[in-house]
């Protein structure tokens, strides 16, 4: 049906382009082709037989049958079984409620917060470690260590895969936005979301902190002026920012989405 669609679509503007382009708005009328008489057959000869082989016709297409949406509430069954394959880690697969789960996650990442609830099974494993040097504090790279195996984990996913997901649960994910009233459609807020991330500063130098309550703050103001969202990928370390940003790129390349 699609590709009907786009085959309407090209003749009518070949059509109206020629229309267009033509100097006196009129149609051309068509040349008159000169008129020849058949030739009189010669009856005493046989006609020629075509002796040709005749192909026997290719194996059909095979149609790939159209999907069938379940409601959004009756969805997870749906979207486990196409997630089960790309092998992720259980705590992943298990959370359940994905499409609203991922709704809530791309429309907060879109305006620059963060939904920790959302991403509570994500909290990395180990203390947050700072290096002391005189009165100056600094992030301990050993803290961005913490993320490598998520960051490797999505890498391993690839991103024509996950499109092709994100594309096939469109519908799902326009009712899940709206129950949380985003009229936007899913690819303008996956776009904002993408971009939020690509705007992250890769520092591979030394980050200063300053502690003035019992949470750590980031020195440089222009740095801690940055939404949550930022300021958590940066504590990723440069290296795992770098790969997030890449893979980012490639899905959005993948999704056609302008980032």
């Amino acid at each position: 049906m699609q590709k009907t669609i786009l085959a309407i679509i090209v003749v009518l503007a070949v059509l109206i382009i020629g229309w267009a382009l033509w100097p006196s708005g009129e149609a051309p009328q068509p040349e008159p082709e000169p008129v020849t008489a058949p030739p009189t057959p010669d009856l005493t000869r046989p006609e020629p037989v075509d002796t040709a082989p005749i192909e026997a016709p290719g194996p059909a297409q095979p149609v790939e049958p159209e999907v069938v949406l379940p409601p959004l509430p009756d969805s997870d069954v749906f979207v486990r079984e196409r997630i089960e394959p790309m092998n992720l880690p259980p705590a992943w697969v298990d959370q359940g409620d994905y499409v609203r789960r991922l709704a809530v996650l791309a429309e907060n990442a879109s305006r620059g917060t963060l939904p920790r609830r959302q991403l509570a099974f994500l909290a990395p494993s180990g203390p947050f470690k700072v290096v002391e040097r005189g009165d100056e504090v600094f992030i301990d790279p050993v803290s961005y260590d913490r993320y490598d195996r998520y960051v490797a984990q999505l890498d391993s996913v690839e991103p024509a895969r996950l499109a092709g997901l994100l594309e096939t649960i469109n519908p799902l994910m326009e009712s899940a936005l709206a129950e949380i009233g985003v009229e936007a459609p899913p690819g303008q807020v996956f776009a904002a979301a993408v971009r939020e991330v690509l705007s992250v500063p890769v520092l591979d130098g030394q980050i200063e902190l300053i502690q003035p309550n019992v949470m750590y703050q980031y020195a440089d103001p222009e740095l801690e002026a940055l939404s949550p969202l930022k300021k958590q990928v940066l504590r990723m370390g440069p290296d795992n920012v770098r790969k997030l940003q890449a893979y980012l790129r490639r899905l959005a390349a993948e999704m056609k989405l302008e980032v």
